[in-house]
């Protein structure tokens, strides 16, 4: 009995100390962020769960990066982790509307039934092991309206055991539909398809140092290989496939191959259009390009088109198509 109690007594001790730590450095955290220039705030950071769990609530929280412009709000949210070990994290949000987004430009989330699992590594730079996140039915909004939705969500990031550098990254979500804005702005027919058949996408990607908590409070960690395994999509009468693998430098310059597969590629084609993603000046000789390309296969209403990255340029095969995009995360 003496024993249970002098352990009861440690135990209990180590809960308090660790939850008056885990608030302290909490708080410490949101001022680090000030110091910097950030915009940091949390109403209420409140640390209950004993004897097991070290479980943190966090009201009214509101950061925005100056540097970057990426600014979130929060009602709430809600920490838990186990006490003898607070590196295996799980984040619940509470189904309040978060605000979310990059400079002036701002996004409304609405989920259910979101949680996420984050696995730490022990050690001062809590590198990420893993990160599961799922939800159940969820919508992204505009203060114009719907943008985005889907009945469920799944986002996994697993950290390579050998080369802690390299992360595969896989998401899958059913039911992924476009909202009326998006729509709208594709000018869609009324009978085209309200939600994606598929979209899933399988990615590993190896980065110049791990993925750790300085990735918040300083510098991203920059991509030097991203490897296409999967990425798919099909949404009414047409469907992409991507696969290939691209290296990129430290000026994030790229140099690697991608194959795109397109099936009723018209119809996507004038969709980019609408989208701006290629600028209408570009859009004749593209249209040019592809059709010359899909004439010589046994479907022309499909291709299969093989791009490469090369000194700094894009290329559709031997076309020079203008400078690469930098792979840069800021």
């Amino acid at each position: 009995m003496k024993i249970i109690v002098v352990l009861a007594l440690l135990w209990c001790g180590w809960w308090f100390a660790a939850a008056t730590a885990l608030e302290r450095g909490v708080v410490r955290w949101l001022e680090d962020r000030r110091t910097e220039g950030w915009e940091a705030q949390a109403a209420a950071v409140d640390v209950t769960g004993f004897p097991l769990a070290l479980q943190t609530d966090l009201t009214a929280v509101s950061l925005t990066d100056s540097a970057t412009g990426l600014h979130v709000d929060a009602p709430d949210l809600r920490v838990s982790m186990p006490a003898y070990w607070p590196g295996d994290m799980t984040l619940v949000l509470s189904g309040a509307p978060i605000d979310f987004g990059v400079g002036d430009t701002t996004y409304i989330l609405r989920a259910q039934d979101t949680a996420a699992d984050l696995n730490l590594h022990p050690g001062t730079a809590l590198e990420l092991e893993r990160l599961t996140a799922q939800s159940g039915p969820w919508q992204v909004n505009t203060r114009q309206g719907n943008l985005l939705s889907a009945d469920d969500f799944t986002a996994n990031v697993t950290q390579d055991k050998d080369d802690h550098t390299v992360y595969e990254f896989a998401l899958n979500a059913a039911d992924f539909s476009p909202g009326g804005l998006l729509r709208a702005g594709l000018d869609l027919p009324d009978d085209w398809s309200l939600t994606f058949e598929t979209f899933t996408a399988n990615i590993t990607a190896r980065f110049d140092r791990p993925i750790d908590r300085m990735a918040l409070e300083s510098r991203r960690p920059q991509p030097r290989q991203i490897t296409v395994n999967d990425f798919d999509f099909s949404w009414g009468e047409f469907r992409i496939a991507l696969v290939g693998d691209v290296q990129i430098d430290t000026e994030g310059t790229p140099d690697g191959d991608l194959m795109l597969s397109i099936k009723n590629w018209r119809q996507a084609l004038e969709l980019l259009k609408k989208t701006e993603i290629i600028r209408s000046e570009e859009t004749g000789q593209a249209e040019f390009v592809i059709q010359a390309i899909a004439s010589n296969s046994d479907n022309p209403a499909d291709l299969d088109l093989a791009f490469s990255f090369r000194e700094g340029r894009l290329f559709l095969g031997p076309i020079n198509l203008g400078p690469a995009p930098k792979f840069i995360l800021r």
